[in-house]
């Protein structure tokens, strides 16, 4: 089995760059193979949703560590607290 590598990014304007890699098993069918985080923890995937859901999750766990923004760009906490 041969394991092609490709590497992605994925901007947030306000947070700089955060870069994922991901190796696709070239012989799965449908597609599959594995998304490693900054960390080097490695995801297993197989199809095209779950390389998706993979990749949000990624992004997401970089971006909790911070409050989310309000569409403002104020964070959400209301005044007073």
């Amino acid at each position: 089995m041969s394991i092609g590598l490709y590497s992605a990014t994925i901007d947030h304007m306000t947070r700089g760059v955060l870069s994922v890699r991901v190796e696709f098993d070239l012989d799965a069918h449908p597609i599959g193979g594995t998304v490693v985080d900054p960390a080097g923890t490695p995801e297993p995937f197989h199809g095209w949703l779950e390389l998706t859901e993979k990749l949000e999750a990624v992004r997401n766990s970089a971006l909790s560590p911070t409050e989310p923004r309000a569409p403002s760009g104020k964070t959400g906490r209301a005044a007073g607290s």
